[in-house]
């Protein structure tokens, strides 16, 4: 048996994907319960990779069937799947429960293994059964001896926190895994990563805390309108929040500076999205343009520099972007958009000799030369209005 999970996994790392199942099948189908589970894991994990859920089910299903000591990891596993991919079937709490009956079963026979109540507080909580979940890590405690058992426990602790968290954003359950996951440390577990995370979380929750009292009222600061979006991970928050800051900014340069940071979120939802790109150039758009108005105003040449950098930071990505699209289509009318592009952001400050290559690399595509066939220049009137006339066309 072992030696058909070896070739099929040998089957696998060739690419021979539907071998390499067979070989899983074959093995599994031997019912050796010294291999059973190392064969169903291979199998589900490659189906995983090929996006075969209905497939893994099935496999779940038929390894069920045998009534082997694997039963909880696969029940747990079909309601991982049924979770994830087929939520709306709403199955997924029966397999949970169904694991939860095992456990019991299995602490009913060994009632001092802390191991067993481990894998009990994990199936309570996959079923939002958060309380009884800790306190059944609590008797696992009280069962074990080992440092190393006691390692694993808190480790455990401290990840059910830290995913309660997240579904709750109730800053306790962070600080409580923190501190879990100190106790795993000191028994040695290696968490330090962990620590650091939740630490990182912790600070990022606090600032956030900080910047919406500063924004309770109307604030007219950009800066602190970035910098809760940049603390946000939910894209419709973010863009909500962009709202709320064009309508309470009204210097120029904060206005710049919150579209062409809009810009940046609109390409990173969906650069495939034709409304989220028209949206994207539009903003690098407007960033220019407040920009370009600030620049008028701005306090001295150090406020001018930083400025001129975001009107070349903008042009640079609106170039880039429209290059992009020259090459997926091959259109020689957007090459020249981008050259446009790039040449405006040379012309704000001293040549950047990347910029220039790139310049006459696509110049060279195009078939100018630096003495005949010159290419002719445009103005920026004119490319504004040809970006207008893209970008619905991008």
């Amino acid at each position: 048996m072992s030696e058909l999970i070896q070739r099929g996994k040998g089957l696998e790392s060739e690419g021979k994907y539907n071998a390499a199942l067979i070989c899983f099948d074959q093995a599994i189908n031997q019912g050796h319960s010294d291999h059973l589970f190392e064969a169903v894991t291979a199998k589900l994990n490659l189906l995983e990779q090929l996006n075969r859920y209905e497939d893994m089910l099935s496999t779940c299903d038929q390894v069920l069937k045998k009534r082997s000591n694997y039963d909880y990891y696969f029940l747990i596993k079909k309601g991982g799947i049924l979770k994830t991919h087929f939520y709306h079937l709403n199955k997924h709490v029966e397999c949970f429960n169904r694991a939860l009956e095992v456990t019991n079963k299995t602490i009913s026979k060994d009632p001092t293994k802390p191991w067993n109540y481990q894998e009990k507080a994990k199936a309570l909580f996959l079923l939002d059964k958060f309380t009884e979940c800790f306190e059944t890590l609590e008797i696992a405690l009280e069962f074990s001896v080992e440092a190393e058992e006691k390692g694993n426990i808190f480790y455990d602790q401290a990840r059910y926190y830290e995913e309660w968290y997240e579904q709750t954003k109730n800053l306790d359950f962070l600080h409580n895994a923190l501190k879990s996951y100190k106790k795993a440390s000191s028994h040695g577990e290696d968490v330090d990563i962990y620590i650091e995370s939740v630490r990182s979380t912790i600070e990022d929750y606090k600032k956030l805390e900080t910047l919406n009292r500063k924004l309770e009222g109307t604030s007219k600061n950009a800066k602190n309108y970035i910098e809760k979006i940049e603390l946000t991970d939910d894209m419709n928050d973010i863009f909500e929040i962009f709202d709320q800051a064009v309508l309470n900014v009204s210097d120029a340069k904060g206005l710049g500076e919150l579209y062409a940071s809009r810009a940046f979120y609109e390409f990173y939802q969906n650069t495939q999205n034709p409304f989220r790109y028209e949206k994207a150039m539009e903003c690098l758009e407007k960033a220019i343009e407040y920009l370009n108005q600030a620049r008028r105003k701005a306090n001295g040449w150090r406020e001018e520099d930083e400025i001129n950098q975001k009107i070349i930071n903008a042009y640079d990505s609106m170039g880039n972007h429209i290059e992009s699209k020259a090459k997926e289509r091959d259109d020689n009318e957007l090459y020249e958009l981008a050259i446009d592009l790039y040449i405006f952001a040379n012309d704000i400050k001293a040549a950047d000799y990347d910029r220039l290559n790139k310049i006459s690399d696509l110049e060279s595509r195009l078939g100018y030369g630096a003495i005949f066939n010159r290419r002719p220049q445009k103005s920026k009137e004119a490319l504004i209005e040809r970006m207008k006339a893209w970008r619905q066309y991008l």
